[in-house]
């Protein structure tokens, strides 16, 4: 990828946010029902955990699993949150 160029930009944070960092795999799998869950459920299932008090990774990840086929994903997903104070 020599070729290859990238924007670079900066955001200054404000203190109390939360980002979550995920992979494709979080969002990408099939459900019970045989429907594929979207980018736009993980969204809203993330912004809702998010703003628990006691909210973790875990919960998130336990959530996700729940969702689906057979409790297992069909690709690699990672979650990674970072509290900015």
């Amino acid at each position: 990828f020599a070729d290859t160029k990238f924007d670079a930009h900066t955001y200054t944070v404000p203190p109390g946010c939360r980002m979550l960092l995920f992979s494709d795999g979080a969002y990408e799998f099939t459900e019970p029902a045989g429907t594929r869950f979207s980018y736009d459920g993980f969204a809203v299932l993330a912004t809702q955990l998010a703003e628990a008090e006691d909210f973790s990774t875990d919960a998130v990840l336990k959530q996700l699993v729940a969702r689906t086929a057979g409790g297992v994903f069909e690709d690699d997903c990672s979650l990674i949150a970072i509290d900015f104070h």
